[in-house]
């Protein structure tokens, strides 16, 4: 059969024979799937058709906790799996055949004396068996409890994570991300709070701190919370879902991070945790709105915050900046213009100009610069010159610190949004610790 047959395009069904599924073009067809979706740890795979009948399987695996899975040939799901679990099997598999990329599933296999547990990957086809839809399955056995966890991060964290992206993309909740949420086993309605956790950055902090705590605290969650959570960016998102017989209230949401921060204690002692929460809870078709928020709540110390449990609605004036409008991206250039230029001499006395406005006397921001008082007051007569003000000013001094604080922003963690909607690509280095 021609290699065509196997392209991606399945939008046309094509009547075949169960010789065909089970010969070589079967095999080929399985190849090219497994292949192009890097499907490398199936111990088994084959097809099903829609109405759960198992035309083909093919073991991968010498494993003897495999061995179960020839048993599946020939056999419809009401032979193999729970009347639960049947359902749930069927309506994936007919889910699959409107889906473009792989359908990942967990389940429980107990006809046998020994229970097993496997992931089931769906692929859809463009074949048809005696009028019935055909759907490539690949399976995994999970072979202990931790492998349960590991496998779920690396399968259900990929659903969770895409569904994520597909919200972000779009900036809405799409009929697609919505189904998957539902199968996800979260109401699109139901209220909740963006939380986002962000290990601190602290100089103390080192190679040897675990590098994978967000897929760790995450199988935590899941396993004694059930929170839908996601990671990304260096940071570890969660829905904290409200109770609807409460009215929202900041209290509540904020002990709710609280009991986040202990955990990530218990898992990580001796590590740095900021948990930043959204304004107020919303359903997801308002995750984005609740995300930005969150993202700002996390850079709350630019803002004098301090706590390690941030609200949105307690940053003050950090709610406000939005670098990424013409309107403060015109204010900032402005504002700072002559200290924009990228070099070392600019970035020096942005991080002077930043201590000058954000302690009481030269003496204490030339301590946090780690600078003779002399130097920085020569920086500070500098920075006037070429800025034509006079920082003595209070309405200049606060002009100054929202450009700034809103040139922070535009750096920290949004440089591709930076990249995409705007025409600069100014950088601010790391902005000054306090001295306490």
């Amino acid at each position: 059969m021609p290699l065509q047959k196997f392209s991606n395009e399945l939008s046309c069904a094509e009547e075949i024979s169960l010789g065909f599924l089970r010969g070589r073009e079967g095999t080929v067809f399985l190849k090219n799937v497994q292949q192009r979706h890097a499907l490398d740890y199936a111990d088994a795979w084959g097809f099903f058709d829609t109405s759960g009948l198992c035309l083909r399987v093919s073991l991968l695996s010498e494993a003897p906790e495999a061995l179960f899975l020839q048993y599946f040939q020939g056999h419809s799901l009401r032979s193999l799996l729970s009347s639960e679990g049947e359902a749930n099997m069927l309506f994936y598999l007919r889910y699959a055949t409107q889906r473009e990329d792989p359908l990942f599933r967990i389940f429980e296999y107990r006809k046998s004396r020994k229970p097993h547990t496997f992931v089931i990957i769906f692929v859809r086809t463009p074949f048809v068996v005696a009028g019935k839809q055909v759907v490539a399955f690949f399976i995994q056995e999970i072979r202990s409890s931790e492998g349960i966890l590991s496998l779920e991060e690396e399968h259900e964290a990929f659903r969770r994570n895409e569904v994520i992206r597909d919200m972000e993309r779009h900036r809405k909740l799409t009929p697609w991300a919505e189904k998957e949420l539902l199968f996800l086993g979260l109401s699109p309605e139901t209220l909740h709070v963006t939380c986002l956790v962000e290990r601190g950055k602290n100089p103390s902090d080192t190679p040897e701190q675990n590098p994978l705590w967000p897929q760790k605290l995450s199988r935590c969650l899941l396993r004694e919370q059930r929170y839908f959570c996601w990671n990304g960016s260096g940071r570890m998102g969660v829905l904290l879902p409200q109770r609807k017989d409460f009215p929202p209230c900041k209290k509540t949401e904020r002990d709710q991070g609280f009991l986040l921060l202990k955990l990530c204690e218990e898992l990580f002692p001796g590590e740095d945790f900021i948990i930043g929460l959204a304004g107020k809870p919303r359903p997801l078709k308002h995750f984005c709105t609740s995300l930005e928020e969150a993202v700002r709540a996390c850079q709350g110390y630019l803002f004098g915050r301090k706590e390690r449990v941030i609200h949105f609605n307690d940053i003050g004036y950090g709610k406000l900046l939005d670098p990424h409008t013409p309107v403060w991206e015109a204010f900032l250039h402005e504002t700072l213009e002559p200290l924009l230029p990228e070099n070392e001499k600019n970035t020096m006395l942005l991080n002077s100009l930043e201590a000058l406005l954000e302690y009481a006397t030269i003496p204490e921001a030339a301590e946090a610069l780690h600078v003779h008082p002399n130097t920085l007051s020569y920086r500070k007569r500098q920075i006037e010159t070429l800025l034509k003000v006079e920082l003595q000013n209070l309405h200049t001094k606060t002009n100054l610190l929202l450009a700034i604080k809103a040139l922070r922003l535009r750096s920290m963690g949004e440089e591709d949004s930076a990249a995409e909607r705007s025409p600069s690509n100014v950088r601010l280095p790391n902005r000054v610790d306090r001295v306490e």
